[in-house]
């Protein structure tokens, strides 16, 4: 695993794209990349990710360059890498005991959002060293570790989650957040790895011990606009929404999750 550390960027996921489109995908497989801010850091479906300012560590701004094998399904991908941040934080954050994971790719803690997972394809390509067909895949990961100012979390979206972090403010951030990197990189590659050989199917109970408003009625828009509400049973073994409805049960693969207190826009 390679890391580096850079001061400010636009984004770290676009940084490893423009490499992956410059030299293929064999230059970003196993690169890190960890900023101490980001000008343009982007979440999911268009939205902005802002992070906590210039403040080194007050954020955790982490792209991973991994190549996939063609052979391999994606399937709860984002869902799996999630789980595996949630995991290393409970062991370094108190408040990450009260983690949850909200379907597809945000963690929440106290009733807000601190932080979400954003998986983005680079390209596909043959040879480099790599064997058969392979899919250079970028996993950023945001994390709001000791700060989360107003709008610091999709903040063009009126209907996010507010932003909350993880700790107050500390002389130690900067190291606390490299120590931090430094115990999930192995971690992720360790169940990169895993799930490309094995699929979600062995996460699934894991995942859904810290699935937010499971059992609980929730509503789902999907990407064309219709929304259903229901009751959220969790996930199939390939990473699916799971929803009982009063016309029956559902299986969903997009679109936005709710709880039924909160508007979805």
């Amino acid at each position: 695993m390679r890391l580096e550390h850079l001061s400010v960027i636009d984004s770290t996921n676009a940084e490893l794209l423009r490499r992956a489109a410059a030299s293929g995908a064999s230059a970003i497989h196993r690169l890190a990349l960890v900023a101490d801010h980001q000008t343009a850091g982007r979440g999911q479906r268009g939205r902005t990710w802002r992070d906590g300012g210039q403040v080194p560590g007050a954020s955790l701004l982490l792209s991973l360059g991994w190549v996939w094998p063609g052979e391999s399904s994606l399937d709860g991908l984002s869902l799996a890498v999630g789980l595996f941040v949630a995991e290393v934080l409970e062991a370094r954050y108190t408040a990450a005991e009260r983690l949850r994971l909200k379907w597809p790719n945000d963690l929440l803690c106290g009733g807000g959002k601190c932080g979400g997972v954003l998986v983005e394809s680079a390209s596909s390509d043959r040879g480099q060293g790599m064997a058969g067909r392979v899919r250079a895949l970028v996993v950023g990961i945001g994390i709001n570790l000791t700060a989360s100012p107003p709008g610091a979390v999709e903040f063009a979206h009126p209907a996010a989650l507010p932003p909350t972090a993880l700790a107050a403010p500390g002389a130690l951030d900067r190291q606390r957040r490299d120590e931090l990197v430094a115990c999930l990189l192995p971690t992720l590659a360790t169940g990169l790895e895993g799930l490309a050989d094995e699929g979600f199917a062995p996460l699934r109970a894991r995942y859904e011990a810290r699935m937010a408003w499971k059992g609980e009625a929730v509503r789902f828009a999907l990407p064309t606009g219709e929304v259903r509400a229901g009751v959220l049973l969790g996930v199939t073994d390939r990473g699916a929404l799971r929803l009982a409805t009063a016309d029956g049960p559902l299986t969903l693969y997009s679109g936005e999750l709710r709880p039924v207190a909160q508007p979805i826009a």
